[in-house]
């Protein structure tokens, strides 16, 4: 399909907004309005215009960012924010045999030994950083956008 430089640039500006709709949604207001599968197919043809149209790239694109409460603005902040030790990164999304086995030829090119996978379901909403020290809970901190997150440890030792 063949799409001008100026229906690419509008396509990419409604792209963005929608995409930062379903994040406030669902990163704040808690109540997605897509499923997983369709806004993964928004953020890859966001990402697919973005690298056919590199002159339209923005640094403020839903496609460079994790996605996160930390990233929209929030009236009253209720955590303290804490830098992670670690990163807590992002696993990619997929949906086809063919990139599944594309990831498994990775692996065996990358190690040298024998392995073997464990899948469980993804559960959002569930990533958290524990600190202990002496066998003790000292820090619980969200995945927030990766790089910082918000202070739990109240909360977590509550439940």
């Amino acid at each position: 399909m063949k799409i001008s430089k100026e229906q690419a640039r509008e396509r990419i500006s409604v792209l963005r907004r929608e995409i930062e709709e379903h994040n406030r949604r669902y990163y704040i207001d808690n109540k997605p309005s897509v499923s997983d599968f369709e806004y993964d197919l928004l953020m890859q043809e966001l990402q697919y215009l973005e690298s056919k149209f590199p002159q339209f790239f923005s640094t403020d694109s839903p496609t460079v960012r994790v996605g996160s409460d930390l990233t929209v603005q929030i009236s009253k902040k209720e955590f303290q924010q804490v830098t992670h030790k670690y990163p807590m990164l992002s696993l990619s999304n997929t949906y086809d045999k063919l990139e599944l086995e594309a990831f498994n030829e990775r692996v065996k090119k990358a190690i040298d030994t024998d392995y073997s996978y464990v899948c469980e379901l993804k559960i959002d909403g569930t990533a958290i950083a524990l600190t202990y020290s002496n066998n003790r809970l000292v820090r619980a901190v969200t995945r927030g956008d990766g790089t910082i997150g918000d202070d739990v440890t109240v909360n977590l030792l509550y439940i």
